[in-house]
């Protein structure tokens, strides 16, 4: 089995996280990289349920993953975002936007 590598990115909204992501695959090739953003499940979650898209903004998020911690145990967001890992053939997996130790 090939090594595979997760890379978690942290930083200020807007401080460049995506542009780093996209870089260092422009700079590996296309198939090198899968880039997923840590609200994600968050997000697919929020739009399952019916909220509107509208609302759901980086306070409405925060909000829901507190909450989902507090519920269901801490790392509980960081463990859907490692599922969006799971089936991904590229050899480096890039979270985006990590917000927890976990």
């Amino acid at each position: 089995m090939a090594k595979k590598f997760i890379i978690g990115i942290i930083g200020k909204p807007f401080g460049g996280k995506e542009t780093f992501s996209k870089l260092l695959g422009e700079n590996l090739g296309g198939n090198h990289i899968h880039h997923v953003m840590f609200s994600g499940p968050l997000t697919s979650f929020s739009l399952d349920i019916g909220f509107p898209k509208e609302i759901i903004d980086r306070p409405f998020l925060q909000k829901l993953a507190q909450s989902l911690n507090r519920h269901f145990g801490d790392g509980t967001v960081t463990r859907g975002a490692l599922l969006l890992t799971k089936d991904s053939t590229a050899p480096i997996d890039i979270i985006d936007g990590v917000r927890w130790p976990s």
